[in-house]
């Protein structure tokens, strides 16, 4: 028996998850294989049970069917029929299906929003457009408009559960829900495409530009050994320099900035591909203004040597948001650095406090799973983090 979750007062966030191996040699670098073809989804439900049927449902399923599947809408993915479905057709025609995890092979719900029992499931054959989805079989009831129309997933749920009852009739439940696998499924997944305007090619690699949220947190991680008994002892590594991570916290404001954030770690499988990021710091603090032509610019002392920048790449803003990418390719000073080619924008000495000069390191994320953490429907909290390769 499949148990129906179909509660409309619900709170969710949504995990993409990708497997990745990653082998490593004594100096470092990295091997990445990917293990899976699609991302899996968890989601993560924080339901309230106001009425006495609907403890009633929870507490008959907990006890007779934690064990079996559960399909689990997805709340904010949530969209509606803008025309009448009539019973025995198979055309819904739909306000939106962009932006949302309808996928031919898997399932919708139709739901009436004023009845949390009165629901009906179907198989889609074909998302045929934006606004079009064309169901397997025909639909067994009619629809009217303004029915509200999910994707919907069967999930497995962990073997104990906990309904909290805050008064009388009041209740909170809590369930983590792992996309099943327990049977064959007929669906094809096909990875997004990257939308380049948000995440522009730079040197065959996207650019990872969407601004996070302070704090930026930064990690440094060198392993080395010490040697030595009773005595003095003397520090080893293998490593030339310190790893480094980011953690970073973005926030999406709308459904579709959402959805390309959530592509774009889909296209990277994870763990596995690899992009270039801004560190978002002033690693490099101009110091005298400069014409469009110029190459070389004057900074405030640097105090890493010329081995250990000459070759990185930079991420350059301007005061009025542009940006341009570098390389850099002499340090002729500790106040200067020379990039490949000429900046391209001329910045007055008074407005050199507007320029940010961050190192634009080719990094890969250090998670397999990215949860979008949502307030409402066009608006989620997502944290990322990035390991410098």
């Amino acid at each position: 028996m499949t148990v129906d979750l179909t509660l409309n007062k619900m709170d969710q966030d949504i995990s993409h998850i990708w497997r990745t191996s990653i082998q490593e040699n004594v100096e470092g670098d990295e091997k990445r294989s990917a293990l899976f073809t699609w991302p899996r989804l968890e989601i993560d439900n924080n339901i309230k049970l106001v009425s006495d049927e609907e403890n009633r449902f929870i507490n008959t399923h907990l006890y007779r069917s934690i064990f079996d599947l559960w399909k689990i809408p997805i709340m904010f993915n949530r969209t509606t029929l803008t025309g009448q479905a009539t019973a025995g057709q198979k055309v819904l025609t739909i306000a939106d299906t962009s932006n949302r995890h309808f996928y031919d092979g898997r399932e919708l719900l139709l739901k009436n929003p004023n009845d949390w029992e009165d629901y009906e499931i179907c198989t889609i054959d074909a998302v045929d457009s934006d606004i079009q989805i064309t169901a397997l079989v025909n639909l067994g009831n009619t629809w009217p408009i303004g029915t509200l129309v999910y994707p919907i997933y069967e999930c497995t749920i962990s073997k104990e559960q906990t309904v909290s009852v805050v008064y009388k009739t009041f209740s909170k439940f809590k369930i983590l829900a792992n996309e099943s696998f327990l049977s064959l499924r007929d669906f094809s997944y096909i990875i997004p495409t990257i939308n380049t305007t948000k995440y522009p090619v730079y040197n065959s690699l996207n650019l990872f530009l969407l601004p996070p949220l302070y704090p930026l947190d930064g990690y440094y991680n060198h392993p080395y050994v010490l040697f030595g008994s009773l005595g003095l002892k003397k520090g080893y590594s293998t490593y030339e320099n310190a790893k480094n991570r980011l953690d970073r916290t973005f926030f999406g404001n709308d459904i579709e900035e959402i959805q390309d954030l959530l592509d774009f770690f889909d296209v990277q499988q994870g763990r596995y591909g690899s992009f270039y990021t801004p560190t978002w710091l002033d690693d490099f603090k101009v110091s005298d203004g400069f014409l469009l032509t110029d190459q070389t610019i004057d900074v405030k002392e640097i105090y890493r040597t010329s081995i250990e920048i000459v070759g990185k790449h930079v991420y350059i803003q301007f005061p009025n948001k542009s940006y341009v990418c570098r390389e850099i390719t002499a340090r002729p000073t500790s106040t200067s650095i020379t990039l490949n080619s000429a900046i391209g924008t001329t910045v007055a000495l008074a407005d050199v406090e507007g320029v940010l000069i961050s190192f634009l390191p080719e990094v890969r994320f250090d998670q397999d799973e990215i949860k979008l953490k949502f307030f409402k429907e066009t608006m989620a909290k997502i944290d990322l983090r990035f390991t410098v390769l």
